[in-house]
């Protein structure tokens, strides 16, 4: 069809200005593309600061502590064993107890008293842990009290159920305050698996297996957590003997701390990019 003059003159100018719009609309895709580049949170290749990873291995080795108190509680019938001379008891004989029974539950009172108690860990501890067990075994829930190690303030409360004879999962939320430099506030999920020494008496074979995550936030801003090889315990170490766990703190790069290769020390590796280093737990 042929086209009158004047109708080709509109059909040119109908394209021009289409091309029009397609170069501003491009022009102005580009330019929010540039500004979303320029406001995008980057990390930092050059950090090296382990703090954050050093202060929350300490927390994570506090929390397994209190755990495996309120495990024991909930396996044991008589708590004078809890604080024995055995590698891998963690209480001592400074540590008082108050135990009640109603309908079908048990009430301790695990006392440390008002002033530093040195415990078989060699940590000094302070303050009360409130546990309500069911007598079944089943589930018992933790709450601490004015509690202190090392002078280092934990609070909060966790609820502790036994999914199988072989696995304890643990819910809870919890507040750090390590001395006067940093507090971290977070809640967490732990799974507990005994994968060793469930078929013998003998508690030297014991072994678990903890997995789970984090999510919290300190001064600094949040952050999350997560064991990407699980912890392992021994029932006659009172340290975390091997697995690693990735702390992802906001804008900058994961750390990871690595908690050794089955020995029985506080010794943990720390990393962050192609920096790393050895420190002891306290």
């Amino acid at each position: 069809m042929k086209l009158s003059s004047s109708n080709a003159h509109k059909l040119y100018i109908c394209i021009m200005r289409l091309k029009s719009s397609i170069v501003a609309f491009s022009l102005i895709l580009f330019i929010g593309m540039a500004l979303a580049s320029c406001f995008k949170p980057r990390t930092d290749t050059n950090d090296t600061d382990t703090s954050i990873a050093q202060n929350y291995s300490n927390i994570e080795q506090n929390n397994n502590e209190i755990n495996n108190i309120v495990i024991e509680v909930m396996e044991k019938d008589t708590l004078t064993s809890l604080k024995t001379s055995d590698a891998g008891d963690l209480l001592s004989s400074c540590v008082n107890f108050h135990k009640t029974i109603y309908n079908d539950s048990i009430f301790i009172l695990i006392d440390f008293g008002t002033n530093n108690c040195l415990c078989n860990d060699q940590k000094y501890r302070r303050g009360k842990i409130a546990i309500r067990a069911l007598k079944n075994k089943t589930w018992a829930k933790a709450e601490t009290i004015d509690f202190y190690v090392n002078d280092n303030r934990l609070e909060g409360s966790r609820i502790l159920s036994k999914g199988s004879l072989l696995e304890i999962s643990v819910k809870g939320s919890t507040k750090i305050t390590l001395g006067d430099t940093a507090t971290f506030t977070e809640s967490f999920e732990r799974t507990i698996m005994m994968t060793e020494g469930y078929l013998t008496p003998d508690v030297s074979d014991d072994l678990f297996s903890i997995t789970g995550k984090t999510s919290g936030y300190s001064k600094n801003g949040s952050y999350t957590t997560e064991i990407v090889s699980p912890l392992k315990r021994k029932r006659t170490c009172l340290n975390i003997i091997s697995g690693v766990l990735e702390i992802k703190p906001e804008g900058k790069l994961k750390r990871l701390v690595d908690f050794g290769n089955g020995d029985c020390d506080n010794l943990v590796t720390l990393s962050v990019g192609k920096y790393s280093k050895i420190i002891s737990l306290k």
